[in-house]
């Protein structure tokens, strides 16, 4: 939700959905189990177990649970990288949507 002194340009939702995020790495490809907890049309922020570094391009995919509702992938970069408690919080920029 918008606040008075937030300054984002786009609603941002509360999705809570369960996704998986794929750190597009040459070598290796990682891939790990999140929880997205926000989605706007610019950024989403993820929960996971790992940390991804700042500046790390992903591939993040949430499947969907109903049939009139397509699933969603978007391409992203990691703008921050909180851990909080034994998570950690990872904002990323949506760079296309797939």
């Amino acid at each position: 939700m918008i606040g008075q002194n937030d300054q984002r340009a786009f609603y941002r939702m509360m999705v809570n959905a369960e996704c998986t995020v794929i750190v597009l790495d040459n070598e290796a490809p990682q891939t790990y189990n999140a929880i997205c907890r926000d989605l706007s049309a610019t950024g989403m922020a993820v929960e996971l177990d790992s940390n991804v570094e700042k500046g790390a391009v992903v591939q993040v995919k949430i499947a969907s649970t109903n049939a009139q509702i397509p699933s969603l992938s978007a391409k992203g970069k990691v703008l921050r990288s909180a851990q909080e408690g034994e998570t950690w919080s990872i904002g990323i920029e949506i760079l296309e949507m797939s």
